[in-house]
């Protein structure tokens, strides 16, 4: 009880300072993307300041959309779910986790036939994904294999007694597996901590798990954890289910994977 109280303490005062940072860097980002699309609009299709100014622009558009991201966690703000066909999300953000990953990380799939759609935010998923397996590419400093595979899931009352955070009902499961430097059984227990962090300053939030926690609660989902020194390290992503395959899809993949961190980015285990 007084470790809930001192995290929800913490959340309390990083939403106050976050509103106005946010809304202090917005400010700035406003000037950087106007003034980008303006010079965009005066640069011929053919000149080589083309791609300069492109960079800027979708580079003060990704530090906008973190922003919000960030207070939306900090404040708990309402989260946007639909329908979600979770092997076409992923599918469709295959090339970009390739690149964002860097040439030293093999990216492999196993995506199994999903029973179910997942019911949740979209755009917060890809997020959440995102954070994950740049957790796992910085946790390979030699290079290695992330695997990202789906599974379809049934948690009844059986299967309470492993899975207590989860009400009964159909999940999907995503898990992102890893070959890297795995984690003590002291760091294990503080890795969904906020700011909690074993990479060097500057290098890491300490963030990117809390939040992927926070994610997954908000949905109806968990998280769960499971590594060892020397031997990777395993997340298990739940998500509640709200449909089946043959009703109308949300379209996603398309839209949001662009914006988010692009290779040599940092993300906060």
């Amino acid at each position: 009880m007084e470790r809930q109280l001192h995290e929800m303490q913490r959340m309390a005062a990083l939403g106050q300072v976050s509103g106005g940072v946010v809304h202090d860097f917005n400010n700035l980002l406003t000037v950087i993307i106007g003034n980008a699309e303006l010079l965009l609009e005066s640069i011929e299709s053919g000149s080589a300041l083309r791609q300069p100014v492109e960079l800027m622009l979708h580079a003060g558009e990704r530090g906008r959309l973190q922003t919000q991201r960030l207070l939306s966690f900090a404040r708990h703000e309402p989260l946007t779910p639909s329908h979600v066909d979770v092997n076409t999300l992923l599918r469709a953000g295959y090339k970009f986790l390739e690149a964002s990953l860097g040439t030293q990380v093999t990216v492999r799939m196993r995506l199994t036939p999903l029973r179910w759609m997942a019911y949740v935010d979209p755009a917060q998923l890809e997020s959440t994904i995102i954070n994950l397996a740049v957790n796992a590419r910085d946790a390979m400093p030699e290079g290695g294999e992330v695997t990202i595979a789906t599974s379809s899931m049934i948690i009844d009352e059986a299967s309470i007694g492993w899975a207590q955070d989860l009400e009964p009902g159909h999940y999907v499961r995503i898990t992102i597996s890893d070959t890297g430097l795995g984690m003590t059984h002291e760091v294990r227990q503080q890795a969904f901590e906020p700011f909690f962090t074993t990479k060097r300053r500057g290098k890491g939030t300490g963030l990117g798990l809390s939040m992927a926690l926070g994610f997954a609660k908000r949905s109806g989902g968990h998280v769960s954890l499971s590594s060892e020194p020397e031997g990777g390290t395993t997340v298990h992503l739940y998500l509640p289910c709200g449909g089946t395959r043959g009703e109308k899809k949300q379209p996603s993949g398309h839209r949001h994977w662009a914006l988010e961190p692009m290779a040599g980015e940092e993300a906060g285990r």
